[in-house]
């Protein structure tokens, strides 16, 4: 069973471009306002596609909506999209207060691109928990003199018991 699961940052809808109020509270400027832009059920607006100044950034968003955990999963594999200049980006468990999953990414020394993201794969899996608070976590270093668009997902693979049985019931 798969999931995707991304960063969702506010973002004025009133004034969608202005510059954040407070940039330290994961307020963003979305890079646009209508493929990536949702609805947190009261009416604010969300960007999963945004704006990062120059420099060293920390973004976060919680995910437990997206993973729709019911009783608990278990994670046996992770791939990663992001843009150029992301660092690392962290599957993290708000609870406990610990990684599940981190992910350094390499970024191409002499131009813009990306060399290297890690992944996950386990064949024991790592479980997660309904009762848990997990989110992602996105360090990025944009060293060139203006501003990029980032964006920070994680495509989630578990193990799914009712797949199992009904393959199992197979007759062949």
């Amino acid at each position: 069973m798969s999931k995707t699961a991304f960063i969702m940052l506010p973002y004025d809808k009133h004034d969608p471009y202005k510059s954040p109020t407070d940039p330290g509270a994961d307020f963003c400027i979305p890079v646009e306002t209508k493929n990536h832009s949702y609805d947190d059920g009261s009416g604010n607006k969300l960007s999963g596609h945004w704006v990062i100044p120059t420099g060293k950034n920390t973004y976060r968003s919680n995910i437990n909506q997206q993973l729709e955990i019911k009783d608990s999963l278990r994670l046996h594999a992770l791939t990663i999209h992001v843009h150029p200049f992301a660092t690392r980006i962290m599957l993290f468990n708000k609870t406990t207060q610990k990684p599940v999953f981190v992910s350094n990414v390499t970024n191409h020394q002499n131009s813009i691109g990306l060399t290297n993201i890690e992944n996950f794969s386990s064949k024991e899996g790592i479980w997660l928990y309904e009762n848990q608070e997990y989110e992602i976590v996105l360090d990025v270093n944009n060293t060139s003199k203006e501003n990029q668009d980032m964006m920070g997902s994680m495509f989630l693979f578990f193990y799914d018991k009712e797949m199992e049985a009904i393959v199992n019931a197979k007759v062949y």
